[in-house]
């Protein structure tokens, strides 16, 4: 893992050197600034307090990089905060996240039937008019609960959130025991894509996907963002 903390390193101050006018998305927000490293003392501390096991790349990173800061999107959360508004919050206050539950997730899941469920069919009406006058009285009663319903279903219980990418957009890292433990998953609920994983090629098989670290994650806003100001028009 310390190749990928030296490479991150490097890299980072490529990227800081080349967008002096926070052109990459986001950078204008955290302007490249890091904040201080944790000590090892600290993480442990934190996570015997959380009941958590943080995966070795996110620990090294807060060890050797920093406790969040200058990252992708908006920046990476402090360790135990997430994005409120303009501001930080503990994400140990907010009810719908429990990073020490199970991870229910193996592949990408988006079940949008949740949201009609029990909605008039326009084809058991005589006219539109009518279909549109039920289909209100429908949604004034029950769509609410709906989207409710369909946001805990996709909650990402066992996962903490590490980053957010605008308009309730968010970057999340897999904390509790099993497949996906250590791996960033990504939430779009809001635009109603549901939740599914990050995912990279593997260095040793061509064109075969595989799972994304948080390091390798981080590595990849790097790469993608260097490669886009020097004009090889990929979107960082």
């Amino acid at each position: 893992m310390g190749h990928l903390i030296d490479e991150i390193k490097s890299k980072f101050e490529v990227l800081k050197s080349l967008d002096t006018d926070y052109e990459v998305f986001g950078a204008d927000t955290h302007q490249y600034i890091l904040n201080p490293a944790l000590s090892a003392k600290e993480i442990s501390q934190f996570e015997k307090r959380h009941d958590l096991k943080f995966p070795q790349s996110y620990r090294d990173f807060l060890m050797e990089i920093g406790n969040g800061g200058a990252g992708p999107s908006y920046g990476v959360f402090p360790l135990g905060l997430m994005d409120y508004g303009y501001d930080f919050k503990e994400w140990a206050t907010v009810d719908y996240i429990h990073p020490t539950r199970t991870f229910r997730f193996l592949s990408s899941f988006n079940n949008t039937s949740i949201l009609y469920r029990g909605a008039p069919q326009e084809r058991d009406f005589h006219s539109y008019a009518e279909y549109q006058v039920e289909y209100r009285l429908w949604e004034d009663a029950y769509a609410s609960e709906l989207e409710l319903e369909y946001w805990l279903v996709h909650s990402l219980d066992g996962a903490i959130p590490v980053c957010h990418r605008g308009c309730a957009l968010s970057t999340w890292l897999v904390v509790a025991e099993g497949k996906e433990y250590g791996h960033i998953w990504h939430d779009d609920t809001v635009d109603k894509l549901g939740v599914y994983p990050d995912v990279g090629v593997h260095p040793d098989l061509t064109n075969k996907q595989c799972r994304v670290q948080f390091s390798e994650w981080y590595l990849n806003w790097l790469d993608k963002s260097i490669h886009w100001l020097n004009g090889k028009n990929l979107e960082p």
